[in-house]
C-alpha cells in the first residue's frame, strides 16, 4: 500500500528547485565555480527538506481517508446478508423492513443540506470527527438489537455520518487531481464491503441456526453493529490525532499539493460587493451585541448565497441525478441480491457470500480498470461498462442457474465499479473551484439517499410482485444512468 502511495504523490519538486546563482559583470570561471560551490542558504535547504515530509503527510492523509472509506464499506456491505435476519427477527414484511432505507434516505437529505450550510465555516477534519460521532451513536443503537423503529431511528443518525464522511472525503480527493489516489481510496469502500458479507453472513448463520434449533429469537446478530462500533471509534482516533481540527488549505498545504487562492478553496459570497460593504463598514463602527448580531446575520447571508450557487450548477444536478441511481443501484445489489439467491434461486444460508463476490468486483474494477478508462477516455468507459453490466443482468434474469448468476453479479460489480471514482473525478473538472466543496457535498448527500429509495422501491415491488422484480428495475436503472450520462459534458468546461 505505501508503495503505491508514493506513486501517487504528485511530483512538485520543481516548486522547490533551488534557483541558479547569477554570475557577477565581469565574474571569471574560477569565481562562478566558487559561487556555485558555496553553501546554499539556509532557507533554500529548508525548503528542500519539506519534500520528504511533504510525501510522508500526503501517504498520512490519502491513508487516513482510505480508513474511512473502508468503514464505509463495512457499513454498506452487511445489508444483504442481514436484510433476511431483520425479516425474520421482527416478523415483518419486504415493505416493512424497507422502512430503513427510508429513514437511513432522511439521514443523508439532511446531512447534504446540513454540509453545504457548515463546510465554510467548520474545518474539514471538525466535520469528519462529528461524521464519525453520527455513526458511532447509530451503531451503539444498533447494537443491542433494538425495537424496529428504534432501529430506524438508529438509520437516520448513521446516514447522516455516511453522507457527511462521503461528502468531505471525496472533497478532498477531488482537490487533489490524483486519479490513482481516487481510484484506491473507492476502491478500498469495496474492500470493505467485500469483507462485510463475510462476517454478517457469520452472525446471520447464528440467527437462523439457533431458531431453527430451539426457536429462540436470539438477538445476537445485532454483535456485528458492535464490530463496526469499535471500528467507528478507531476512525473517529485517527481522524482527530492525524488532521487535528485542520481546514482543507492547511491540510493540503502540509501535502505538498499546490495552493491555491483561498476564494478558490472556499465558497464565494453569492451577494455582490455593494451589498456586503456596507454591512463590513456598518459592523466595523459598532461594539458589543450590535457589531455581534450584524456579523452573525452577514454570515448567515453568506451561508445562504452559498447554497444557492451550488443549486444554480446545472451540471451538479445531472452528476447527483446520475450519482442517485448508481448509489441506489449499487445497494440495490448489494441488499437484496441475497433474498433474490435465497427465494428464487434456492440458496441456502451460505448465499450471502454472493454479496461479497458483488462487492469483490465493484473493488477489483475500481483498480483494473483503471487502464480502460484511460485507454477509452472516462466519458466511453461509461457507456461500455453501462452495455456490459445490462447483458450481465439479462443472464441473472432468465438463466435459473445459483453458480452461474452469483459469477454474473460478481462481474456486474467488477463493470459498475469504476462508475463513482469517475463521475468524481468529473465533477473536479467540470463545476468552478469556488463552489467545488459544497457542490461534491450536494451531489455525494443527494445521491446517499439513492441507497435509501431504491432498495425501498424493490421491497415495494418484492411485496407486491414477488423478489423476480429485482432485475427488471436493476435493467431500467442502468439504462437510466446511461441516458443521463449523454448530457454530461464531454470537455471540461470548468469556469473559475
Amino acid at each position: 500500500m505505501s508503495s503505491t502511495l508514493v506513486e501517487a504523490y504528485p511530483k512538485h519538486s520543481e516548486e522547490f528547485s533551488i534557483p541558479a546563482i547569477p554570475r557577477a559583470h565581469g565574474q571569471n570561471r574560477s569565481a562562478s565555480k566558487q559561487s556555485i560551490d558555496a553553501p546554499r542558504s539556509p532557507g533554500s535547504i529548508k525548503e528542500l527538506e519539506k519534500i520528504p515530509a511533504q510525501k510522508r503527510r500526503y501517504r498520512v492523509v490519502v491513508a487516513s481517508i482510505i480508513w474511512c472509506f473502508i468503514v464505509m464499506g463495512l457499513n454498506d456491505g452487511s445489508l444483504g446478508p442481514l436484510l433476511p435476519v431483520y425479516q425474520a427477527y421482527y416478523n415483518i414484511n419486504f415493505l416493512t423492513v424497507s422502512m430503513i432505507f427510508i429513514s437511513n434516505c432522511l439521514g443523508c437529505l439532511t446531512a447534504a443540506v446540513l454540509n453545504v450550510l457548515i463546510s465554510r465555516r467548520v474545518a474539514f477534519s471538525k466535520i469528519l470527527v462529528l461524521a464519525t460521532a453520527f455513526q458511532i451513536a447509530g451503531y451503539a443503537i444498533l447494537s443491542p438489537a433494538p425495537a424496529f423503529p428504534v432501529m430506524c431511528i438508529a438509520f437516520f443518525i448513521n446516514g447522516m455520518g455516511m453522507a457527511l464522511l462521503n461528502a468531505q472525503c471525496n472533497s478532498l480527493l477531488s482537490m487533489l487531481h490524483n486519479p490513482t489516489a481516487m481510484g484506491l481510496a473507492h476502491a478500498s469502500y469495496g474492500v470493505g464491503a467485500l469483507i462485510a458479507p463475510l462476517i454478517s453472513t457469520q452472525f446471520a448463520n447464528i440467527y437462523t441456526e439457533s431458531h431453527a434449533a430451539s426457536g429462540i429469537n436470539t438477538g445476537k446478530w445485532a454483535l456485528y453493529y458492535t464490530i463496526l462500533l469499535f471500528v467507528a471509534l478507531s476512525d473517529m482516533a485517527s481522524v482527530a490525532y492525524l488532521l487535528r481540527g485542520k481546514g482543507y488549505e492547511e491540510v493540503l498545504g502540509e501535502m505538498g499539493v499546490p495552493n491555491h487562492d483561498q476564494e478558490e478553496l472556499e465558497l464565494t459570497r453569492a451577494t455582490t460587493p455593494a451589498q456586503i460593504k456596507p454591512a463590513e463598514d456598518a459592523t466595523a463602527g459598532m461594539s458589543g451585541d450590535e457589531g455581534g448580531e450584524s456579523e452573525t446575520a452577514s454570515r448567515r447571508a453568506r451561508d445562504a448565497g452559498s447554497f444557492a450557487m451550488v443549486l444554480k450548477q446545472v451540471h451538479v444536478h445531472i452528476l447527483a441525478a446520475f450519482v442517485f441511481i448508481y448509489v441506489g443501484l449499487e445497494v440495490t445489489i448489494g441488499g437484496w441480491i441475497v433474498t433474490f439467491m435465497i427465494n428464487e434461486r434456492g440458496g441456502g444460508a451460505s448465499a450471502g457470500y454472493v454479496s461479497s463476490g458483488f462487492f469483490a468486483g465493484l473493488a477489483l474494477g475500481r483498480v483494473a480498470l483503471l487502464w480502460v478508462n484511460k485507454k477509452l477516455g472516462e466519458r466511453y468507459a461509461i457507456f461500455l461498462y453501462v452495455a456490459i453490466g445490462i447483458a450481465l443482468e439479462m443472464t441473472v434474469w432468465f438463466v435459473p442457474s445459483l453458480i452461474g448468476n452469483a459469477i454474473a453479479v460478481s462481474l456486474v460489480g467488477m463493470v459498475l465499479g469504476p462508475f463513482y471514482p469517475i463521475v468524481m473525478s468529473q465533477t473536479g473538472r467540470i463545476i468552478p473551484r469556488k463552489v467545488l466543496s459544497g457542490s461534491i457535498g450536494w451531489i455525494a448527500g443527494f445521491g446517499q439517499s439513492g441507497s435509501a429509495i431504491f432498495p425501498f422501491l424493490t421491497g415495494a415491488l418484492a411485496n407486491k410482485y414477488g423478489i423476480i422484480a429485482l432485475q427488471p428495475l436493476i435493467v431500467a436503472m442502468m439504462a437510466g444512468m446511461a441516458a443521463l450520462w449523454f448530457t454530461v459534458p464531454s470537455v471540461a468546461k470548468r469556469r473559475e
